[in-house]
């Protein structure tokens, strides 16, 4: 025979349960909100990329209107309020990028050299011998000049406008390039692959020679890329592979030579 419970039997269980359930919820609750946490992380992680996703690209879109405006106007008149419209951004918004006018030009130079002393020697680490990683290292800087032709010459045109902090910091990275190759110039003729040659010079060639987009883009606008590089290449390794070395060339031994060979054809010059 199963005892009926009172009403007052009733309450005195649920008060004793009440606690059990009020800890099993807790439980329950912190199970989950613990389970959330990853995710509230990741969220946030995404975020974080996200915005910074957005600073590069608005900081590619303000270097390419930048240039704009300089190819149209000229450094000296580009106007910042010009540069916020194109934008579609208000020029307060534009000040949280730059602090004077002369960053935005910092901006479009630093994006030449950045990170590629660190692209070359990787580049150097996947193949072996002195010519070879002489040739991977000038090829990745030739390309990255090739591409950036219009902010190189920019960095040319507008020198003066920069900062001499900026300019200090520009003719560094590029006197690391030189001595990157001259090192390796260097390395090759001590080994007996190069002959001797003035590797500071025969470097700072190299240099210029990646750089001829910017400078005279008219000569090879109409040669293939894979073919200026080609040439490039072919005069640096001949430079460096070529026969024993020839005097110093005098103007006045050419014009000798050339009144000789006149002379020797019945011809007398003029």
């Amino acid at each position: 025979m199963i005892a009926k419970k009172t009403p007052a039997k009733t309450a005195a269980v649920a008060r004793d349960a009440a606690p059990v359930a009020a800890k099993k919820v807790t439980k329950t609750t912190a199970v989950k909100v613990s389970a959330k946490s990853p995710t509230v992380a990741t969220v946030s992680t995404v975020a974080r990329v996200s915005r910074a996703d957005r600073v590069i690209a608005r900081k590619r879109q303000l270097i390419e209107l930048t240039m704009q405006l300089v190819q149209e106007k000229g450094f000296a008149l580009l106007s910042v309020n010009e540069l916020a419209e194109r934008a579609s951004m208000s020029v307060g918004g534009l000040y949280r990028y730059i602090k004077t006018k002369n960053d935005l030009l910092e901006m479009v130079c630093d994006g030449i050299n950045q990170g590629i002393n660190q692209h070359m020697l990787e580049a150097a680490t996947a193949v072996r011998g002195v010519p070879q990683k002489l040739q991977v290292g000038f090829q990745v800087y030739w390309e990255a000049c090739w591409d950036a032709a219009e902010p190189v010459l920019m960095a040319y045109r507008e020198w003066q406008s920069l900062p001499p902090e900026a300019q200090r910091r520009y003719i560094s990275q590029e006197m690391q390039v030189s001595e990157y190759f001259g090192d390796l110039i260097r390395a090759g003729v001590a080994s007996g692959e190069f002959r001797a040659v003035n590797s500071k010079l025969l470097a700072s060639e190299m240099v210029f020679l990646a750089q001829m987009r910017a400078v005279k883009g008219w000569a090879v606008q109409d040669w293939d890329r894979a073919d200026v590089f080609a040439e490039h290449w072919e005069l640096i390794i001949g430079r460096l592979r070529g026969g024993p070395e020839q005097p110093a060339w005098r103007p006045g031994a050419a014009c000798g030579a050339v009144i000789l060979n006149h002379a020797s054809d019945g011809i007398k010059p003029g």
